[in-house]
Formats: C-alpha cells, sequence, structure tokens
C-alpha cells in the first residue's frame, strides 16, 4: 500500500507548513496500519529522516496505491487494537525492542520491510 501525504501536523495536531519527518506531497510505503475503538487509525511509515518507522495518522494521507502486502495479516489483541502487518511484527515487545536497536529485532524488522518495501517502492516527492 502507498500513501501520499496530504498534510502536516505538528504534535498537537495543529497545521504546519514543514516537517522533519514529513513532506507534504510525497508518497511514502505504508508498513502496517494499526485501528483503536476510538476510530484512531495509524499508519507505520519510514518517514524522511530516519531508517526506523513512526506511526502517524491516517487522516494526513491519501491513498495512492490500495493493495495490501503479501505479508500482511490481522491481528486484535487483547485490549481490541487492529493491527494490519506483518506477523513477525505481532510478538509482544517486537516495537520496544526495534527501538531499542536490538540485533535479533532488528534483523526481523528489515527483512519484513525490504519485502514490503520491495512490493510498493515509492516515488520521489511531486512538485
Amino acid at each position: 500500500m502507498r500513501v501520499r501525504c496530504e498534510r502536516l501536523v505538528d504534535a498537537l495536531g495543529q497545521p504546519v507548513e514543514e516537517s522533519r519527518w514529513l513532506t507534504s506531497g510525497r508518497e511514502y510505503t505504508v508498513l502496517e496500519i494499526g485501528a483503536s475503538s476510538n476510530d484512531r487509525v495509524l499508519l507505520r511509515i519510514v518517514g524522511d529522516e530516519g531508517d526506523l518507522p513512526g506511526l502517524h495518522e491516517a487522516s494526513l494521507f491519501a491513498t495512492v496505491s490500495p493493495e495490501m502486502s503479501s505479508t500482511w495479516a490481522a491481528d486484535i489483541d487483547d485490549r481490541g487494537y487492529l493491527t494490519i502487518g506483518p506477523m513477525a511484527w505481532k510478538r509482544p515487545g517486537f516495537w520496544e525492542d526495534v527501538f531499542d536497536r536490538d540485533p535479533e529485532a532488528l534483523v526481523v524488522f528489515r527483512d519484513a520491510y525490504d519485502l514490503i518495501v520491495n512490493e510498493f517502492p515509492v516515488n520521489s516527492p511531486s512538485t
């Protein structure tokens, strides 16, 4: 799945002109989708800075390509939080390990990331 950033907001949800995480008009590959019972939908995307993904409000994006990765599966946790993404990322504590730079977790992340990105390569920012 690919999306295009349509607008930018700060941490408080206020519109901004620039962000170090995303670029308005740029396309991104969606790595995972998360949805909660409070109508919040988040997209896990590797942004402009960094090699690890962040979570961004889905309302900031427009769908460019709706096809979902062949690596994705759906899972609902004990709090009712729905994730659609690679099964390899579903174990408890996975993301904490990734952000702690645990070598094994980083390999698991990178392997699934590479599969998804190869399925849905991104385009350059539109001008």
